[in-house]
């Protein structure tokens, strides 16, 4: 549960190690001052790197970093010696033949949780901290700034014609979507209108009139939301068009190897029982997986054990061309890599969820759940609009759920708001896709 140092990392290193004993050359320790005026948090932690480089690069990298903070936060690196310099994590970073430790102290962890929920946490221990800080950083990954728009509005006006054309084609907005989203930026909007093709232009130009009839505007901002989540769930193949989403698409890519590692070291029984499933049950996730994704995980695996799992359902040329497959994965880079095998996982646990999970258990499984990161997570993995529609029937604790999608369940349910295509007859399949995330999360370690 350690993907947030990676908040304070060059993208070029990958975590290597952890430790609770400092490095032999102990360097000076200086502190990173993290600042909230309205919950009054104002604590320095202790901080060294010990490469005067990879120092200045994270110093001169921290505002990149806030991005993924709430408003109104401010921190700082700064050579002054720490309030507190005990319990400190050392964590090793390696990028080819150079590697640079950092040493980050835990005991402001109380602070860091109350700035990244507004609640003072309810438990003092190290782990638990240290999980809810991970929980908020894998749905922030997911979570767009609140001036978004200002980012998607300041692109070239060829990177804006080409998001436009492809939100449009991959149907991740509709024109109605659109049409809100530009009235809802006011002058900002017009940019948007000057870069759509001259039919889109006139078809949104006769949607928008309808909008300044409206007697409330919270689901502008409901709309604006469910379009940069979109946005935000694709920050991998958007990011050389829009440059923020690199931070985001990065640090994905770096969770993906640390959940991978993870997994991989817990699994080894999981691993020795896939040849003893029925050859039914193997020849039906065989088929259903994409057989380049299997061979992706198959490259972290040991061959004759990976083989071993497709025994006598794939023909000698189809195991060969599976071997193929995972020796070029072996060659191709650690972050395209481990995010394909996750895939694996994801698709695998899915297909034996199907076995495992009831309708009838939605609201057992929903009173497990304790925190909006948690529900974001979901929604990350199926889609705000079904997570929505799963929770719709049900009874659900306001606090449970981030204040910009309790409005929209509130509003959907009162029938303010809707998604075209959708109604109650999706409740039944959303929930489904909820419970089935929530097992697949689960199993692979990420709830």
């Amino acid at each position: 549960m350690i993907g947030w140092v990676y908040l304070f990392a060059p993208s070029s290193y990958t975590l290597d190690n952890v430790s609770s004993q400092p490095p032999t050359n102990h360097p000076p320790l200086s502190s990173l001052r993290i600042y909230h005026r309205s919950l009054a948090i104002d604590t320095r932690l202790s901080l060294f790197v010990d490469d005067d480089n990879v120092f200045n690069e994270i110093t001169a990298s921290i505002n990149r970093t806030l991005l993924l903070f709430p408003s109104g936060t401010f921190l700082q690196v700064k050579n002054t010696h720490p309030q507190d310099d005990s319990s400190i994590l050392f964590f090793t970073f390696q990028k080819k033949d150079k590697n640079f430790t950092l040493g980050v102290s835990l005991t402001g962890l109380k602070d860091i949780v109350l700035l990244l929920s507004g609640k003072p946490p309810i438990t003092d221990e190290t782990e638990s901290l240290l999980e809810e800080i991970e929980s908020w950083f894998r749905a922030s990954l997911g979570r767009p700034p609140l001036d978004f728009d200002g980012y998607v509005t300041s692109l070239s006006d060829h990177n804006l014609q080409w998001l436009l054309q492809w939100l449009l084609s991959q149907r991740i907005v509709s024109l109605d979507m659109l049409a809100a989203y530009i009235w809802g930026l006011d002058e900002k909007g017009k940019r948007l209108l000057d870069n759509l093709s001259p039919r889109t232009r006139q078809e949104v130009l006769q949607i928008i009139p309808s909008y300044r009839r409206q007697r409330s505007y919270r689901w502008l901002d409901e709309v604006k939301y469910l379009i940069h989540h979109n946005l935000f769930l694709h920050a991998i193949n958007l990011c050389p068009k829009i440059r923020i989403l690199q931070l985001y698409a990065e640090l994905r890519q770096k969770q993906n190897i640390e959940d991978l590692g993870e997994f991989l070291k817990r699994s080894e029984t999981w691993h020795l029982s896939l040849p003893h499933l029925p050859q039914g049950v193997r020849e039906r996730f065989y088929h259903a997986i994409p057989s380049r994704t299997t061979a992706a995980y198959g490259s972290f695996i040991d061959e004759k054990l990976f083989l071993s799992w497709w025994e006598n359902i794939v023909s000698e040329r189809g195991l060969r061309i599976l071997l193929e497959d995972r020796i070029w994965w072996k060659s191709q880079d650690m972050e395209k890599r481990a995010s394909e095998a996750m895939q694996f996982l994801k698709f695998w646990f899915a297909l034996e969820g199907e076995e495992a999970i009831k309708i009838e258990d939605i609201e057992g499984v929903l009173s497990t759940l304790s925190s909006p990161w948690q529900i974001e997570l979901i929604a990350q993995e199926i889609g705000v609009a079904s997570c929505l529609y799963a929770l719709k029937p049900l009874v659900v604790q306001r606090d449970l759920l981030p204040p910009i999608m309790a409005a929209l369940l509130e509003d959907i349910r009162n029938g303010s708001i809707g998604f075209h295509g959708w109604g109650d007859h999706r409740i039944i399949p959303s929930q489904k896709a909820f419970l089935t995330a929530v097992y697949v999360l689960r199993r692979i370690g990420r709830l």
